[in-house]
């Protein structure tokens, strides 16, 4: 068989998210923001590092203020690599253009983010 280039990201988004959301889930538990970025690199999907930054705040603002700090702490160890600027800003609107629905789910979302995360960007 012949070796196939693979030009793109290696995942849809949605199972791009998936994948991110386990990395994540298991970030809380062992606080190793090295297996994060390790994760990050082996899935190949740079095309979606904003996602990372939108679901990581997302998911911290249904928890506890620990999970928070994680959140922030994560974040910058993922910058500027693998995460660039433009991915963090995209991360940011992306986040922000679902507050509407985020506060629906977690009330107090807006405020959250201003207390734990504004101050990062």
């Amino acid at each position: 068989t012949q070796d196939m280039a693979v030009y793109g990201p290696m995942l849809t988004q949605s199972e791009f998210k998936l994948q991110v959301k386990s990395v994540l889930d298991e970030y809380f538990e062992s606080c190793d923001a090295d297996e994060v970025i390790r994760s990050l690199e082996e899935l190949q999907c740079k095309e979606y590092h904003p996602d990372v930054v939108k679901k990581a705040i997302s998911i911290s603002l249904d928890k506890h203020p620990r999970e928070r700090e994680l959140v922030s702490r994560l974040l910058t160890c993922l910058h500027p690599a693998p995460l660039a600027d433009r991915d963090m800003e995209s991360g940011f609107n992306l986040l922000l253009d679902s507050m509407e629905d985020l506060s629906t789910d977690v009330p107090d979302a807006i405020v959250s983010v201003d207390d734990s995360f504004c101050s990062y960007y």
